[in-house]
């Protein structure tokens, strides 16, 4: 069949129709016409007309020179195939020289063979020069009786070599070669180092791919961020339609930014999201698109797990754990790590190395020249998420728990109450994987305590913590925990009840050792963790007085004090500690309990109110037997304290102040009042604020200073015109020693065009 319709072509004198010939001869190719389809939409996807998406200019000067003369050439990481194929061809075009340019995809929804590839090349070397067929024509008339049979690798290459013959220059340009199967990156790389022509392969940086390649040149190149906006904004403005529909909204920016973020640098990507929301008539249909987009990727990454689960079972399974580590682990792990990590989930002693573990991954992971090793892509965790739990980890946070903790009590630390802190951090840094153990364990165990299996071996960690270190409390060193403590810092709310009564005996004021002496309530309400705060309250004083009697637990301190009330080593109580952290439902539950006392002050004399942060503030000041106008050992209110700090702490300020029972303006030890604190530290906001209250004395002096002249020192001009712009405001005030005006305390501190223009304008003459 071959050799007829062969012979009826080559009868032509000129080949005007090669598109018929050439689709009989390559019938059983599995690519067609798809690499020139592949070629458009690739340069689709290009279109933004800058240097930037291929070589540096420099190097794309040297680019067409370069292969003009030589041995081949090879470009690695070169991102944007598509555009060095453009510039080839129009340089194909203008040359004096017969110049053939040919190239191939490859990817991952395709597993193409060399022998794919091969005849792919020889399509377009008959594409470029059609009487080239009488060469062609030997080689497939011998298999023109079977249609089913193709010529060998071999075969192909040769054939490949002897057309490269009748051109001055071939340009071969290959992207995605690391998309390839591994059989066919060897394979194809075998076939480059025997072609004279000049190649432009496009691959992640892989060495294993570079290291057997002959006369390599390597160009790393990355997309930049503004071709993306290019390619958005090209879009944007072909639609006239759409282009309105974001300015009116005023979304443009929104949409690009979101754009850009989502695409990470991946024109595809971008690509796809503006096709796919530019069709939109409304904001809501925008928006929609714009935030599921990254489920559109899930064929790919589903692609991509397929293409490893069909390596050799042991590759596929260690491809697997590392995915296992990257996609459900809680944080960045170094490449020696995750080596360590290997070992401790799969069977045996694992020894892969960075190459390895980018060739086992097929693309789904990188490894930064930090050596941290992270998926390839943000979409990738929760598109591989689902694909993982399915098929091979049914439970893998489990998995990750048991690793960890392995590790943990390989070094003692579940139960080690000798090390100072900095000791202690060395030995976290100095042995792989151990940081990051200390660091999650507790993380995996509450994502796997929903299996009983799991959550029974978990109960049996936390009972191992008899003195387990921990390094974010307190102020001076470390705190070493019970298990009664272990499970209120971490949350395993499922373990109170069984803690509380079978491992402390019920003893609910148990400290932690070290200085803080915290107790678990204190614990749990500091770190949010509402569910534990809501057990432990539960253990009430008439419940713990009955669990004493019939022998289930000890007396303590909790059956004289409420243990809501019960305090730490600096006098701060659970109230105080989620106060201070902003831990809103904790402060509520807290607040609920009947034997609370909000107004309990610290060592130094603060209250929970003082403490709080914006989120916490509201709930405090609706009970009824809140003390706003407590001062603390010097002399400090809530509000004085609150009225000195910028931000957030402008919410705190506006509700006290808004607070029936304020008393504005006391003061401190140093004769401050709140307006004086914020106007020293040119906190005009609070200022503004505080002149709102009818009771504002804004001419209080300590020492003669009055606000308006802190300000004056302090140089802030907005502060000063809030002061200025009060009616009530005695702008010629002096003080008391030096008698000097705050004009002539803002010129004294050279301050010139801040404060010193305001008080010009608003002294006496």
């Amino acid at each position: 069949m071959y050799r007829s319709r062969l012979k009826q072509t080559v009868r032509l004198a000129i080949f005007e129709d090669r598109e018929p010939y050439l689709a009989m001869v390559f019938a059983n190719s599995l690519l067609g016409s798809h690499l020139r389809e592949t070629l458009i939409l690739a340069a689709v996807l290009s279109q933004a007309e800058t240097s930037t998406t291929t070589l540096k200019l420099n190097e794309r000067r040297r680019y067409i020179p370069v292969v003009e003369g030589g041995r081949g050439s090879y470009y690695l990481g070169f991102r944007n195939a598509s555009r060095a194929i453009h510039d080839l061809e129009k340089h194909q075009k203008t040359s004096t020289k017969k110049v053939c340019v040919v190239f191939a995809y490859c990817r991952y929804t395709e597993p193409l063979t060399v022998n794919d590839i091969l005849e792919a090349l020889v399509k377009q070397f008959l594409e470029c020069d059609p009487s080239l067929v009488a060469v062609v024509d030997p080689l497939y008339s011998r298999y023109s009786l079977d249609d089913s049979a193709r010529p060998t690798q071999e075969e192909l290459l040769e054939l490949v070599k002897q057309l490269e013959t009748h051109f001055d220059i071939v340009y071969y340009v290959i992207d995605g070669l690391d998309e390839a199967r591994m059989d066919t990156q060897f394979d194809l790389i075998e076939a480059i180092n025997n072609l004279r022509g000049r190649f432009s392969l496009t691959s992640r940086p892989l060495k294993s791919l570079a290291m057997d390649l002959r006369n390599a040149r390597f160009y790393p190149i990355t997309a930049n961020a503004s071709d993306i906006l290019l390619l958005v904004a090209k879009k944007i403005t072909r639609n006239p339609g759409f282009r309105r529909l974001l300015e009116q909204n005023h979304l443009t920016q929104e949409l690009v930014v979101k754009i850009l973020a989502k695409s990470s640098g991946m024109f595809l990507h971008a690509a796809l999201q503006i096709e796919m929301i530019h069709k939109c008539v409304d904001v809501s249909c925008v928006k929609k698109n714009l935030s599921r987009f990254p489920e559109r990727l899930q064929d790919l990454y589903d692609m991509a797990m397929d293409r490893i689960n069909d390596q050799i079972p042991h590759n596929a399974m260690l491809a697997n754990h590392v995915l296992l580590w990257l996609v459900f682990g809680c944080a960045a792990l170094t490449l020696t790590d995750l080596q360590y990590a290997l070992s401790a989930t799969y069977d045996g002693d694992v020894q892969v190395d960075a190459d390895g573990i980018l060739s086992l991954c097929c693309g789904l992971v990188h490894i930064e020249k930090t050596i941290f090793v992270r998926l390839i892509h943000f979409t990738a965790k929760d598109a591989l998420g689902p694909i993982l739990k399915e098929k091979t980890f049914p439970n893998p946070h489990g998995i990750l728990f048991r690793a960890t903790t392995k590790r943990l009590m390989e070094f003692n630390i579940l139960n080690n109450a000798k090390p100072e802190k900095d000791l202690f951090e060395r030995l976290l840094s100095d042995h792989p994987m151990l940081r990051y153990s200390y660091d999650h364990w507790s993380s995996h165990a509450l994502e796997c305590m929903s299996d009983p299996v799991y959550a029974a071996e978990v109960m049996q960690v936390v009972k191992l913590c008899v003195s387990y270190p921990c390094m974010d409390l307190g102020w001076d060193g470390m705190e070493h925990l019970h298990p009664l403590h272990v499970v209120a810092r971490y949350g395993f709310h499922d373990l109170v009840d069984e803690v509380v009564t079978e491992v402390a005996k019920g003893d609910l004021s148990l400290r932690t050792q070290g200085n803080l002496g915290a107790t678990a309530l204190i614990l749990a309400s500091e770190y949010g963790h509402v569910e534990v705060v809501n057990r432990l309250l539960q253990f009430n004083r008439w419940t713990m007085i009955r669990s004493v009697i019939v022998g289930q637990s000890r007396p303590g301190m909790h059956l004289i004090t409420a243990q809501v009330n019960l305090r730490d080593n600096l006098g701060g109580t659970a109230l105080m500690r989620a106060a201070s952290s902003g831990r809103l439902e904790a402060v509520q539950r807290l607040l609920d309990d009947p034997e609370i006392d909000v107004n309990l002050q610290d060592h130094d004399g603060r209250t929970a109110l003082m403490h709080a942060s914006p989120k916490a503030i509201v709930p405090l000041l609706e009970r009824q037997d809140i003390q706003v106008n407590i001062q603390d050992n010097k002399g400090y209110t809530a509000l004085m304290k609150a009225s000195e700090y910028g931000g957030t702490a402008r919410i705190i300020v506006q509700h006290l102040v808004q607070h029936k029972d304020i008393q504005i303006n006391l003061r401190n030890q140093k004769g401050d009042t709140a307006l004086m604190c914020a106007a020293a530290k040119g906190r005009s906001r609070n200022v503004k604020l505080l002149l709102q209250h009818e009771d504002i004395d804004v001419n209080a002096e300590s020492g003669g200073w009055t606000a308006l002249m802190l300000a004056a020192k302090n140089g802030d001009e907005e502060t000063v015109r809030a002061l200025l712009d009060f009616e009530a405001t005695d702008v010629n005030a002096r003080t008391k020693i030096y008698g000097s005006t705050a004009l002539m305390i803002a010129t004294i501190q050279s301050h010139p065009g801040r404060g010193e223009d305001s008080l010009t304008r608003g002294t006496d003459p």
